[in-house]
C-alpha cells in the first residue's frame, strides 16, 4: 500500500499502516511513557515524511479521521458485527483520536488546542489503517 495519497484539492491524506492504536494504560509508570515515546517518535516519523517538511498547519483546524479494522475472525452470516460497514467494539474512538491529535502534535501542528473540529468514523476493511487529513478553517475575520 502507497503511503503517499492527495485528494483532488492536493490536501494530503497521511496513512498509517497496521491497526489503528490509542495509547494503552499502563502499570509502571517509567515503562508506561517510555513505551507511548516510542510508538509516538515510531509514528511521528511515518507522518513526517508523509508531510515532506511542508510548515506547520495553522488553526483553527479540522481533523477529518478513518480508522479501519480487519475483519471479525468469526464471519458467520448469523454474526452482526461482520455484516456491519462500522466498527462498534473496542478501541474508542475517543482514545484512537486522541493518539492521532498526540502524534501529530508538533509535526504537523504546533499545539493540539488548535484543532477546532474533528470528524472521525471507525470502520471495516480489508486491509487495516489510520487515514487522516488535516484542513484549516476559516478563523472568523
Amino acid at each position: 500500500m502507497s503511503l503517499i495519497k492527495r485528494k483532488r484539492d492536493n490536501t494530503i491524506v497521511y496513512i498509517l499502516p497496521g491497526n489503528p492504536m490509542t495509547f494503552s494504560r499502563g502499570d509502571i509508570k517509567t515503562l508506561y511513557f517510555q513505551s507511548q515515546k516510542d510508538i509516538t517518535l515510531k509514528y511521528g516519523i511515518i507522518i513526517s515524511n508523509q508531510h515532506d517538511d511542508k510548515p506547520f498547519y495553522k488553526g483553527p483546524i479540522q481533523l477529518v479521521v478513518d480508522f479501519f479494522f480487519d475483519y471479525p475472525q468469526k464471519r458467520r452470516e448469523d454474526n452482526e458485527q461482520a455484516k456491519s460497514l462500522y466498527h462498534t467494539t473496542n478501541p474508542s474512538l475517543s482514545g484512537l483520536v486522541r493518539f492521532i491529535e498526540k502524534i501529530a502534535e508538533n509535526v504537523l501542528y504546533g499545539n493540539e488546542c488548535t484543532i477546532a473540529a474533528i470528524v472521525a468514523n471507525k470502520y471495516y476493511d480489508r486491509q487495516s489503517r489510520t487515514e487522516f487529513y488535516i484542513k484549516e478553517l476559516p478563523n472568523g475575520k
